[in-house]
């Protein structure tokens, strides 16, 4: 599960480091698919995420890049995900972080059904 994390992590730092105002149709699939991987990793796992471990850190970096796609989207409600996940993440609750990473996840599905060919 840590490559999971870390992978998701990545995904979405690099589609949040891009130049442009809005993600492109490839990198919104990029993003949806990172999250929902770890969506189901974190339900399924259930492995202990220790404060402070390199799985931690990434997840905080998931929750910071959603939240730079929501402000490169102008998107409240990827903003409000990205929110939620920032709370559940400080609070150390999984369920809460995984109920937010599902909001993320449905929000990317419209963008890509909407804005994408």
């Amino acid at each position: 599960m840590r490559n999971l994390i870390l992978g998701a992590a990545l995904a979405v730092a690099c589609g949040g480091a891009i130049a442009s105002p809005a993600l492109s149709c490839e990198e919104v699939n990029t993003v949806g698919e990172s999250l929902t991987a770890l969506g189901v990793a974190l339900d399924d796992e259930n492995m202990p995420i220790g404060e402070g471990s390199p799985e931690d850190q990434a997840l905080g970096e998931v929750t910071t890049g959603l939240a730079d796609i929501a402000e490169a989207e102008s998107d409240m409600d990827l903003a409000n995900a990205s929110l939620g996940m920032a709370n559940a993440w400080a609070a150390n609750d999984r369920d809460a972080f995984t109920d937010a990473l599902a909001d993320a996840v449905a929000k990317l599905a419209v963008i890509a059904s909407t804005e994408c060919p």
